[in-house]
């Protein structure tokens, strides 16, 4: 054969070392075959590549749309599925009194209310804590129990279960109230109104209503149970006093009454009588104050016990630390006090003018000084007070707002005890000190002046009792509840369980989370080549992306492997051959002007074919290339190397004998092993026969010879090479090579194998021109937007523009 000139191949390398600088070239840069994308700068490479994110969105479009269809057809099931639940709502106004008894004006009905609750509200908070109370719940379950009866069906709650003999049970009245508990919710409607919204649910719309409507009717009688339990306490302790009274009256006018029918007295001298009034009205306010420090004893007692309850040590007098000096204080009121009655009893017009007498405004004053003090003394006592609950933190928020209104009370209640205390103790002196004065009177005048003021102070507190007794009284009958009735609870039409709109919503939304975990699953744990980026990275050009071409076999051929063409079996995958106007035949176009422009000063005529692993396409490529260059004229050998797993001589129709082992055996001359394909201008030189040690034929002389040889009679020399990331046999041969190209397929070559075949190929110093990827299929890609679009383009416009007339 003569040598073809080779003039129209550039000669030598621009950088002297037949090396290339991170695989990008220094010529003709509008021959590449990719242009630059718009974003491949370095401060773009940290950002969040959203038409990346969109694409693998794309790429997963079913995975997503079958899990997002999955999710929503489990949750409309289960929606159907799910027994269905009902809400019965109703609402009460719940008023809160405070101090409705006090408006009456008597003199004690500020003891009453503080002692014994008579007349004062409660805050809406506290009576929520007594809606949600277990007492009040047992009240309501068994209103219920003796409302449902044994209708199951229609009263779920009275379903006990089944006993051990299959019997039907009826529920406790414990399991009732701990249902009807778990069911009820209470809320307030505004924070402007105090209306308070009763909701239950049950399977039973029936018995949503019903325990709504039990709920408002107990508590209306609940609450006004309570209250006038409160005012029957106070009214039993009124009359207790009463009593007691009424008979110490009697017994002091029948005393006086036989004393005076037995002396024969009918009047008292004038200093007499002033000395009775003002005897008797110290005593009449030193009762009093017994009498109001004896319900307020027992508050505290009853105060302690409720704080008590809570936590032990609870109750403990917050005051005791102060006790002293506070007594001290309300032991200098008590003496102003009396000591201004005094100054009053003797001269009653100061009552009207007291600017007449200057020791009662001095006494005034003093005294107000001294409440002062005490006011102050408490305020601070409560702030302590606050301090100490503040660290209760073991408790609710309404609990602790009870047990800060409780110890508030206690504390009150314990500064008015010292202070009836000292009045006792002080009228008790000022008395002992009149009553000396009685020596000087007759012996009879003595005896008739203590007597009348008994009658005259018997009879002034039991009036007083005797009123506040029929106050209460009238009081107590009159009292009612403080919830009233605003709507009731009615029978629910529709269920609020299961919400089918919301569980779709939320199944369409887990079923997309689901949908995407399994992508970033399937990506995270991606380790082939799915992209033209990852394979950018890798530091070489790109001589060309090969578009797959089984759907263009499958079309032409029926999916034939093989197509029979003048006596020979030629593969499909030639496809340069069968169908050159095609987008994979265009590819390898490009894949040839890249090489042939790569470097414009070196000369490609020996190149070999190699990949990481096997199966990925180099003999494929190989033997589409060299069709390509055939197509341009230029006369072209392909070489099998490959002595392990030979497979060029299939991809033409011959059979493996006579080839390159046999050439470096001596056994047959270059003309004998030389085979023509049906492909004009295109030679093969099969593997030959299988030796023993096929690195040895890859590294001998005579290899080397035959290469020299082939480039004197070819244009170009392209010799398929084992995988390199496999077998390293063709080591000496890329060596001697002008330029070798490595294959990579598309979603199976591993980006590790990738890698380290490239790093051992820069080892040996060989001049790797570029890679390519063969099998592209752009909708498996996970590359960016850029790069997946441009090829899916590129390829439809191809086809598009060929088949056009």
């Amino acid at each position: 054969m003569n040598t073809p000139p080779h003039s129209h191949i550039p000669n030598g390398n621009g950088n002297g070392n037949g090396k290339h600088n991170n695989g990008h070239t220094n010529g003709y840069q509008g021959r590449q075959q990719m242009p630059n994308p718009p974003y491949a700068s370095d401060a773009d490479r940290d950002e969040i590549d959203l038409s990346k994110l969109v694409g693998i969105l794309w790429r997963y479009k079913w995975v997503l749309i079958v899990c997002v269809f999955i999710g929503t057809l489990s949750a409309y099931f289960i929606a159907q599925n799910m027994t269905p639940v009902y809400k019965s709502d109703g609402k009460i106004l719940i008023q809160e009194m405070r101090n409705r008894y006090a408006q009456v004006g008597s003199d004690i009905s500020s003891l009453m209310s503080t002692s014994f609750g008579v007349g004062m509200g409660s805050t809406l908070a506290n009576e929520l804590e007594v809606l949600g109370s277990r007492r009040f719940m047992e009240q309501v379950a068994e209103n219920f129990i003796e409302e449902a009866g044994t209708d199951f069906k229609k009263y779920p709650l009275m379903d006990g279960g089944l006993d051990e003999d299959e019997n039907q049970q009826i529920s406790s009245l414990v399991q009732v109230t701990n249902r009807i508990r778990g069911g009820t919710t209470f809320s307030r409607v505004d924070q402007e109104t105090d209306v308070v919204n009763v909701s239950f649910e049950s399977t039973s719309p029936e018995e949503a209503a019903l325990v709504v409507n039990l709920i408002i009717d107990t508590y209306t009688d609940f609450s006004t149970f309570e209250n006038r339990r409160m005012s029957r306490e106070g009214l039993r302790f009124l009359q207790d006093e009463r009593d007691e009274v009424e008979h110490q009256l009697a017994r002091s006018e029948e005393e006086l009454r036989d004393f005076m029918n037995r002396e024969g007295l009918v009047t008292l001298e004038e200093q007499s009588k002033l000395l009775i009034n003002i005897l008797t009205d110290l005593e009449t306010e030193s009762r009093r104050a017994e009498v109001e420090l004896s319900a307020v004893n027992a508050a505290i007692v009853n105060y302690r016990n409720e704080l008590n309850s809570v936590t032990p040590g609870l109750g403990e007098q917050i005051i005791k630390g102060h006790a002293p000096r506070i007594s001290r204080l309300q032991y200098e009121i008590s003496e102003l006090d009396t000591e201004r009655e005094l100054l009053l009893s003797r001269n009653p017009v100061l009552r009207e003018q007291p600017e007449l007498e200057p020791r009662l405004a001095e006494i005034n004053r003093r005294a107000n000084d001294l409440e002062e003090r005490v006011r102050e003394i408490v305020n601070d006592l409560m702030a302590q007070d606050e301090r100490y609950l503040g660290m209760l933190g073991s408790f609710d928020g309404n609990l602790i707002s009870n047990v800060s209104d409780m110890r508030r009370e206690l504390l009150k209640l314990e500064v008015r005890q010292q202070e009836l205390n000292a009045q006792v103790s002080v009228i008790g002196e000022k008395v002992a000190s009149l009553e000396q004065n009685f020596d000087r009177l007759p012996d009879n005048m003595v005896t008739y002046t203590r007597l009348s003021r008994n009658v005259k102070l018997n009879t002034e507190l039991y009036v007083l009792l005797e009123r506040q007794a029929a106050e209460v009284a009238i009081w107590e009958q009159t009292q009612s509840g403080y919830g009233r009735l605003l709507d009731y609870g009615i029978v629910p039409e529709n269920p609020v369980s299961p919400r089918v709109n919301l569980m779709l919503m939320l199944g369409f939304m887990l079923g997309g989370v689901f949908g995407l975990g399994i992508v970033i699953v399937k990506e995270l744990g991606q380790t082939t080549i799915m992209n033209v980026d990852k394979l950018r990275e890798k530091g070489l050009q790109i001589l060309a992306v090969v578009p797959d071409i089984r759907p263009l076999i499958k079309k032409n051929f029926n999916g034939k492997e093989y197509v029979t063409v003048r006596d020979h079996q030629v593969s499909t995958d030639v496809i340069t051959f069968f169908d050159p106007i095609s987008a994979p035949a265009e590819s390898y176009r490009r894949m040839y002007n890249n090489i042939l422009y790569a470097q414009p000063d070196k000369t490609y005529q020996t190149l070999i074919v190699t990949s990481a692993g096997q199966g990925e396409g180099k003999t494929t490529n190989i033997s589409n290339l060299a069709v390509i260059m055939a197509e341009s004229g230029h006369k072209v050998v392909v070489v099998d190397c490959d002595f392990r797993r030979p497979r060029l001589h299939r991809e033409f129709g011959f059979n493996q004998d006579y080839g390159v082992s046999e050439w470096l055996f001596n056994e047959n001359t270059l003309g004998e092993i030389t085979k023509p394909t049906v492909i004009k201008n295109v030679d093969v030189l099969t593997a030959g026969k299988k030796v023993l040690n096929p690195a040895n034929l890859v590294q001998s002389r005579r290899m080397k010879v035959l290469i020299e040889e082939l480039k004197k009679h070819y244009d170009f020399v392209l010799i398929d090479a084992p995988p390199y990331g496999i077998i390293t046999d063709a080591a000496p041969l890329m060596r001697e090579s002008d330029g070798v190209i490595l294959v990579s397929r598309f979603a199976q070559t591993r980006h590790s194998d990738m890698d380290h075949t490239i790093e051992n190929l820069n080892k040996i110093n060989v001049n790797v021109i570029g890679t390519v990827l063969n099998s592209y299929d752009p909708s498996r890609s996970t590359g960016s937007y850029y790069y997946t679009d441009y090829y899916r383009y590129s390829y439809r416009s191809y086809d598009k523009y060929v088949q056009e007339k």
